[in-house]
């Protein structure tokens, strides 16, 4: 890819999808094979009330939508993840 798309082309991409929007992602910046993604904790993402713990789907979704993106920075397309395990 000739061209490093903006954070704002990002963020508009991103924000297209509902799943997306409900995590509440922004792009803070954007490079060549990289990207950095932030989503403000919400309490409704406990799986455990008693020890407060993040639900993995959740940090999942962040780590496989960071590395797509990536991946989209550098190749200029999308790419299905095959398999991920956290």
């Amino acid at each position: 890819m000739s061209e490093i798309p903006s954070v704002e082309d990002v963020q508009k991409l991103l924000s297209r999808g509902p799943y997306h929007q409900w995590l509440g992602l922004k792009v803070v910046s954007v490079g060549e094979g990289m990207i950095e993604l932030t989503a403000n904790w919400r309490e409704e993402w406990v799986v455990n009330p008693d020890r407060g713990y993040t639900h993995g789907g959740i940090l999942a979704a962040l780590v496989d939508l960071t590395a797509d993106w990536a991946m989209v920075s550098k190749t200029g397309r999308g790419v299905p993840t095959i398999d991920l395990r956290v």
